[in-house]
């Protein structure tokens, strides 16, 4: 087997496209993200690197490296450690390691091994995606586009949601972030009697589907089926506009937003885990 860096994203996008895309659910994330890199939606991070394992001159695996993290798809034992040796070769430096629960943990012990760092698992998650919307009970209230006035408080919220999913205040300014999917139309809230009180955004498109992600309820308003009902909504709404499925991506330990997803017909593609590595 070969490792192989791309100086191009579109150059890598075109290579594994074709295994990526056999388990398109599975690969949402890595295929999600290189397409909004290409199109322009989100800005591409200072040392983005692209790589792919190769057998017999066949792409079996692919691997993204952010600021934040190494993203990778399913590959055979054999190609995770070629690719721990490249990375190691090269010099790469990481923080932590996403992908599938599998491969997520494979590459995680193979690269504390080789680099001397600790790794820790950071989150067990859940990879769900829904073809039929099964939620048909709406909580009061209506549900409509973000918009600009929207800003303060889904930056706030946003800081909120930042904490309880990475235990720490962000690290850089998150407003910017808001504006641009509000902008774009992919901030969505559920308001009752003119208040706000939640929130989910789409993003990622692949061919066939679309991610949901930031959802967040204040504690305050939770329990109430505002979140449900704004994910429903959110959900049938890209189903119907010709979308075949849509994913998101939960805490495996957390039986609450999982009862929920389900509830709205959400069902498990895969286990996904979130490593980090630490000196």
């Amino acid at each position: 087997m070969n490792v192989v860096r791309h100086s191009g994203l579109e150059r890598w996008l075109e290579e594994v496209s074709e295994p990526l895309y056999r388990h398109e659910a599975e690969h949402s994330l890595l295929l999600g993200l290189a397409g909004e890199y290409l199109a322009g939606s989100d800005p591409i991070p200072e040392g983005l690197g692209a790589w792919s394992v190769h057998d017999r001159g066949q792409p079996v695996g692919a691997a993204l490296v952010t600021p934040n993290n190494m993203i990778i798809s399913r590959m055979p034992d054999e190609a995770v450690h070629r690719l721990i040796e490249s990375l190691g070769e090269q010099g790469i430096e990481l923080p932590g390691v996403v992908g599938s629960a599998e491969a997520a943990a494979a590459f995680a012990k193979g690269w504390a091994n080789t680099s001397g760092r600790t790794a820790v698992l950071r989150m067990s998650q859940c990879l769900q995606s829904c073809r039929n919307v099964a939620w048909r009970h709406r909580s009061p209230g209506v549900f409509r586009a973000a918009e600009a006035a929207d800003i303060p408080v889904l930056t706030e919220w946003a800081r909120a949601f930042e904490c309880e999913v990475h235990g720490e205040e962000a690290k850089h300014d998150l407003e910017p972030g808001v504006r641009r999917r509000i902008e774009k139309g992919r901030s969505f809230v559920w308001e009752v009697a003119g208040i706000v009180v939640s929130n989910a955004s789409i993003g990622r498109p692949t061919r066939s589907s679309i991610t949901v992600n930031f959802v967040y309820t204040p504690s305050e308003q939770r329990g109430r089926g505002f979140a449900t009902s704004c994910v429903a909504e959110v959900t049938g709404r890209q189903l119907h506009a010709g979308r075949r499925f849509c994913c998101l991506y939960t805490d495996a330990s957390n039986p609450i937003s999982n009862a929920v997803y389900s509830k709205i017909g959400y069902r498990k593609v895969c286990d996904s885990a979130w490593w980090v590595f630490k000196d």
